[in-house]
């Protein structure tokens, strides 16, 4: 199977390998030498009849000359052939900043003789979002579903228009909210009381409710308030910056510790016994990632119908969930906040999009900027609420109108102090075998193990110029990286908060003994802070 729009994991590019891929799939390259091209294209292909290619709308000419070669789509003998399935929205590319196109989807008609099926029936969102997201969508004319609007499944239809939650909210009624804010300094604020107006309704559960921004920076104003009212939240923090999770610590005991026991099956008992007694307090308190492991335990017992299963079994499902989890690059445990293209392919109960949702006066543009808007809305299951500030160019959110729309303004007061930012050091910016270089006994060990979740650190600089962080006790817990001192020694009086978001396991062997650089580790396990930045940025403007 090959997903479409991708971005590449780990030090592969794999932008760089698709032209290579593509050259050896045709007959050509290094390796097809002497005429033995097809040879190398069978090997390589063997056993597989059948391509399934989802999220079509994002691909680009080098995917689709990839998905051409694979498929053998210019062969002569129909017999190396594959059969090809493409599934995709041309309503959902968002990706045309870096050469995606609707127009691959119809030359995919023309290439292979493709018969069209169109998958019409929403079995996500109530009827009045699905009628909002059709006007919006509606005033886009590069679109190829024109005559198929997509309509609630069969088996939802005679449901109220607003679903179910519509009939507990005597205010909004299940229609799409389309909120006017005074300014964007004050939009934070006017989303973070709809959080809690919906609370107050019967949402118990912070999960099923989202924040989706067009930009990182509307978001970060917006989990600022949410931590300073104690409003738990999960953040997307980008794949590069999100450390393997299987070795975050609290993960990282986890399954070690389920190997350990060993026994050739463990049941769902077995594996919340195992968790209440190594993280006793952190279940209690909800730390972020014991909330992980609960949540990831839910979904295996699902999937095991809460019965035994082999240990290897249970393995398999946990680091899979990782690197699932480490693909999607979320944090924490509570209400989302994503951006719109990180956001796509998920789903909540309740979704509040923020953004100005101008688009100037250029056809394309707006076209663009539709199609974007269109992907958060389609996110909402039960409610959806649009925040908007004025553009002096309109808005799309205009369009939006009959019984299924509530129209309201909020004059509310921007949050008081400075603008800020969220950056994450990564494991890039800290010296990863610096602990490493102290006994089990030193100070440095007992500070990691003690340090959780949201933990404040300081920064100071060492005699020798490096920069350290310290805990509330002044002990030495990290050393800034080069590539991390020379990229925030300018910047440092910005920085408002440091604080621990992960500690990472490390271990000494020969595939990373070049984090010790050369030295012989005191101890051949330690524990490296994941940190995160708290900038200030510009200052907010009062209302």
């Amino acid at each position: 199977m090959l997903g479409a729009g991708r971005q590449p994991q780990g030090e592969i590019d794999f932008d760089a390998l698709v032209p290579d891929a593509v050259q050896l799939l045709r007959g050509g390259g290094a390796a097809c030498v002497d005429g033995a091209g097809d040879e190398v294209r069978d090997r390589l292909l063997s056993g597989f009849r059948h391509i399934l290619v989802d999220e079509y709308q994002d691909i680009d000419q080098a995917q689709y000359d990839l998905i051409s070669a694979s498929a053998g789509r210019t062969l002569s003998d129909p017999d190396q052939k594959l059969s090809i399935l493409a599934v995709g929205d041309d309503d959902q590319n968002n990706y045309t900043f870096r050469g995606t196109n609707v127009r691959f989807i119809r030359q995919f008609q023309q290439d292979y003789h493709a018969g069209v099926h169109h998958l019409v029936e929403n079995y996500r969102s109530t009827a009045n979002i699905i009628a909002a997201s059709n006007q919006l969508i509606a005033g886009n004319q590069d679109r190829m579903k024109t005559e198929h609007p997509i309509c609630i499944d069969h088996r939802r239809g005679l449901n109220p228009a607003g679903g179910d939650f519509g009939r507990c909210d005597g205010v909004v009624r299940g229609r799409v909210q389309c909120v006017s804010v005074n300014s964007p300094g004050a939009m934070a604020s006017a989303v973070i009381e709809e959080i809690q107006r919906l609370r107050r309704l019967g949402v118990q559960d912070w999960s099923r409710m989202a924040v989706i921004a067009a930009t990182h920076q509307q978001l970060s104003q917006v989990r600022a308030i949410a931590e300073r009212e104690g409003i738990p939240i999960r953040w997307v923090a980008g794949r590069d910056l999100m450390p393997s999770i299987t070795s975050v610590r609290e993960v990282h005991r986890f399954l070690r510790e389920i190997v350990r026991l060993g026994g050739s099956f463990m049941g769902v008992g077995d594996l919340r016994a195992i968790l209440g007694d190594l993280f006793p307090d952190e279940v209690a308190s909800g730390e972020p990632w014991v909330g992980f492991l609960s949540r990831q335990l839910v979904a295996w017992s699902v999937e095991s119908h809460g019965a035994s299963a082999p240990v290897s079994e249970v393995l398999e499902f946990f680091y899979e969930s990782c690197a699932d989890a480490r693909r999607q690059g979320e944090f924490g445990e509570g209400v989302t906040l994503s951006t719109i293209h990180a956001a796509k392919g998920t789903e909540f109960d309740h979704v509040l999009l923020v953004g100005s949702w101008g688009a100037g006066r250029v056809e394309p543009r707006r076209e663009e900027a539709r199609r974007m808007l269109y992907v958060g809305m389609t996110r909402a299951r039960e409610t959806l609420s649009i925040f908007e500030s004025p553009t002096p160019d309109g808005s799309l959110v205009d369009a939006l109108e009959g019984p299924g729309v509530f129209r309201r303004s909020h004059s509310g007061v921007a949050f008081p102090g400075a603008m800020v930012a969220y950056e994450s050091l990564g494991l890039d910016g800290i010296y990863l075998g610096y602990p490493s270089y102290f006994p089990a006994y030193h100070p440095i060990h007992s500070a990691l193990q003690a340090l959780r979740h949201g933990s404040p650190l300081s920064l100071r600089k060492k005699p020798d110029g490096h920069l350290v962080l310290c805990d509330l006790t002044d002990v030495v817990v990290a050393r800034l990286s080069g590539v991390a001192e020379t990229r925030w020694r300018p910047r440092l009086a910005s920085v408002r908060t440091f604080r621990v978001i992960a500690r990472v396991h490390r271990w000494f062997d020969a595939a990373n003994a070049s984090e010790t650089q050369g030295r012989t580790p005191e101890v051949s396990e330690w524990y490296v802070p994941v940190v995160e930045l708290v900038c200030e940025t510009a200052a907010a403007s009062a209302e």
